[in-house]
């Protein structure tokens, strides 16, 4: 909950999205996202948000089903056409990467990148069943500033006590994790969740 007086501050936004044909049968959507200045502040805190970017790729869609989904989007189309159209591209599966997550806080690097793969599946499965579960899997790596608990105190007893708790390795100069989802099961740096 934010205090009642909270000045905040944007600059530099920018958006790029991009839908393009891997092969005939498949396509892949992209969205970047850039974020120069995010200033939030009050009477006693500050925080810096800068060179901000996101970077989304969905990779391997079905074309067929992306086409009869948005032939479907919108047009008192019934029901199970749209789950046709899903079942279509759920059983071919994708892979969403996040190419970047980054940003600077008060000065100090976070970054994130990662893959979620879903394997082929179909809507019963993916929703009513243990067996949705385990058509994901994925990885997300993140990488932030040793300084950054300094640079940024509300958050350091948290990433104090992630560290403890070994969801946050120390290495070098930074603070590294790794997240794993596989068959079901969520680890972070090899512990379950």
């Amino acid at each position: 909950q934010l205090p009642e007086s909270v000045k905040l501050s944007l600059q530099g936004v920018s958006t790029n999205t991009q839908l393009a044909g891997d092969d005939a049968q498949t396509l892949s959507s992209s969205y970047q996202m850039k974020v120069d200045t995010l200033n939030l502040e009050n009477e006693t805190d500050n925080l810096a948000l800068t060179q901000s970017k996101l970077a989304l790729n969905l990779k391997g869609l079905d074309l067929e089903g992306y086409q009869a989904l948005q032939a479907s989007s919108g047009q008192g189309v019934e029901e199970e056409a749209i789950q046709q159209a899903l079942d279509k591209m759920l059983k071919r599966g994708a892979t969403l990467e996040l190419a970047d997550l980054s940003a600077k806080l008060n000065g100090e690097a976070v970054t994130m990148k990662g893959d979620v793969k879903l394997a082929s599946t179909s809507l019963e499965q993916l929703f009513n069943s243990e067996a949705g579960m385990q058509a994901l899997s994925g990885v997300l790596h993140a990488n932030l500033s040793d300084k950054l608990g300094k640079a940024v105190p509300q958050l350091a007893p948290m990433l104090d006590q992630l560290t403890l708790m070994g969801y946050l390795k120390a290495d070098k100069q930074a603070l590294t994790s790794e997240l794993k989802l596989e068959k079901g099961a969520v680890t972070v740096n090899d512990l379950p969740l």
